[in-house]
Order: C-alpha cells, then structure tokens, then sequence
C-alpha cells in the first residue's frame, strides 16, 4: 500500500529539494522542514524541539518568491530535476494579493497503464519524471508507428545489479524498503549499494506546488500510510479552536503528562492562522472532515494527518 501512494505520488506532481542526489531517511515534518530550509533548534539536537523558516510571506501581487529568489509575473520557475512539473510560471490570474507558480503536470505513460511493447521493458534515468525509453530484445517486434527510444539488449554487455538479495535489470527503477522516500535506478557501475548517484530522494517541491498555501500559514497534511510528502494543506478559519491537551485520561502515564505540561508552559508554539499552539495541543476538526487530525507536535507549523484522501 505504501508503494501504491508513493508512486502515485510522483503521478499527481508530488514529485524534495533536500539537495539533489542526497539519499535519507527522512520522513514526515521532519523532511518538510529540511526542504523548505528551515534550521532545527537547538542546532544538534537529537529529537528537534523546532525548526525556525525563512519568511513564506514574501511574494506580492507581482511577484513570486520561491526559495528565496524572486520572480515577475510571467517568469519561468525552474523545477527540481526529477520532479513531474512542466512549464511553472509566476502568474496572477485572479488578481489575488499574492501571485503564485503555476505548473502543468507531466503525465507519464506508465502511471496511466499504458502497456509496454513485447519483450521491452521501460527504462528509467534517476533524474526524470517518466520512463525515457525502452529496453528491448534484438528480436523485439519493431512498431513504425512508435518513436519512442530503444535500448537493444546486449548479451556482452548487458548490466545487473545486485542489491541485497534482490536483482534488477538495467536502466530499471527500484524503491528500497530501507529509504522510503527515494528511488533508485539501475545502471553501468552500480555497486550494490543504495546510495547516490544511484539513488536520490523523491521531489516534492512543496514551494512550487503549495506556494499560496505556505504564504497563507497553512498546514500540511500527510496520508498516515505515506509519510513522504504532504498531499495537501489545511488553511485556517475563523471557526478553528485550539483543543487544550488533556492531563486526566486515566491510563496516562505521569512522566507523560509531565513532559506535555512543561512544554506547553514554556516552549515552542506552533502557528495557525490567529491562533497559537503549545506542543500537544490539537486544532478542532472541520465538520466536512472529522478524520483530519491536527497537532502542534514539531513548531512552528501544525502537522495534519489522515487516514486517507
């Protein structure tokens, strides 16, 4: 089921800027933060208290600021390698107060069961959206009406990779179970590791996709079986309220409830629209969506759950 949302994922342009070709474990708030650039504090700390962001306020109702650099209306959005985004523009349709980039989404052939060609199988570049071609046999029928690019297979010079005790072919795309978030392809070289230039984390490009979003002080809401990217955000409202965090459940544990009131006393707080949250404290849930779950677990944004979308 994981795979299942982590490919679909990339197909609904949920394709991170942890630096390209950076391979982690990082999963959930804690690799939002990273991508948006924001530095943990205190620096060093094993278990992040919070994070402090650059400004998300910045962008006017004629220009885009996407990390950190400023674009005019009309100006091209250069998007992550890797990433299912095409043609990102900073634009104003609607004449809000604050433009935004808007990008067309790359829709690749295999994510919409698109069959392959006998004896092929598609191949795949670690920093592309889709499938770049195909891998065939020399005896592969040859269709006149495809001009897609083939790779003909070599008996001398054929590539394998063995990666723990799994097998893969040339130019084929792989998720280790061991890096969740990052995929990896096959090719000349591989030595067996799960490693960049091998691997790289899967984009999300949060900036590019949740520009308007993050300016507003929303909060990202991540499927609790994909802990990846966020799939969408929960923006404020005026009928919003903060739910104090309980410290009478019977079958809390003292040192528990010790740690949550000290830190609801004097640390970090998440932001949400007008309103402020110690850590543990919860955002009452919409009436249109009571499985959405909304914590002040990391500040300084609410961290948003569901079950599904």
């Amino acid at each position: 089921m994981f795979r299942v949302q982590l490919i679909l994922s990339c197909a609904a342009l949920i394709c991170v800027n942890l630096g390209w070709g950076e391979v982690t474990k990082d999963v959930g708030m804690v690799r939002f933060y990273k991508e948006l650039g924001c530095k943990m504090k205190p620096a060093g700390s094993k278990d992040p208290v919070s994070y402090e962001c650059p400004s998300q306020t910045q962008s006017t109702e004629k220009t885009c600021v996407i990390k950190g650099k400023t674009y005019q209306l009309g100006d091209s959005i250069e998007a992550e390698p890797g990433v299912c985004l095409a043609a990102c523009t900073c634009l104003n349709p609607l004449k809000a107060k604050r433009a935004k980039a808007v990008c067309a989404n790359i829709e690749c052939p295999e994510h919409f069961g698109v069959p392959v060609r006998k004896q092929c199988t598609r191949t795949y570049s670690i920093d592309k959206c889709c499938a770049t071609g195909l891998l065939c046999d020399p005896a592969a029928p040859k269709d006149a009406n495809d001009n897609t690019k083939v790779v003909l297979k070599s008996a001398t010079s054929s590539v394998t990779c063995n990666v723990g005790a799994e097998k893969y072919e040339e130019y084929s795309k792989y998720y280790p179970n061991e890096l969740p978030c990052s995929r990896c392809v096959c090719m000349k070289g591989h030595d067996g590791t799960n490693k960049a230039p091998w691997c790289a984390d899967i984009p999300c490009s949060i900036e590019l996709r949740f520009n308007k979003e993050l300016q507003d002080g929303c909060a990202p809401v991540f499927i609790k079986t994909s802990q990846c990217c966020p799939l969408q955000f929960r923006c404020p409202t005026k009928e919003d309220k903060v739910v104090p965090v309980s410290t009478t459940t019977a079958n809390a544990k003292k040192a528990d409830s010790k740690a949550v009131n000290d830190a609801a006393k004097v640390g970090p707080q998440c932001a949400f629209g007008d309103l402020k949250l110690n850590i543990g404290e919860k955002l009452s849930s919409p009436a249109s969506d009571t499985d959405l779950d909304c914590t002040c677990q990391i500040p300084p944004f609410v961290t948003c759950s569901k079950t599904r979308l």
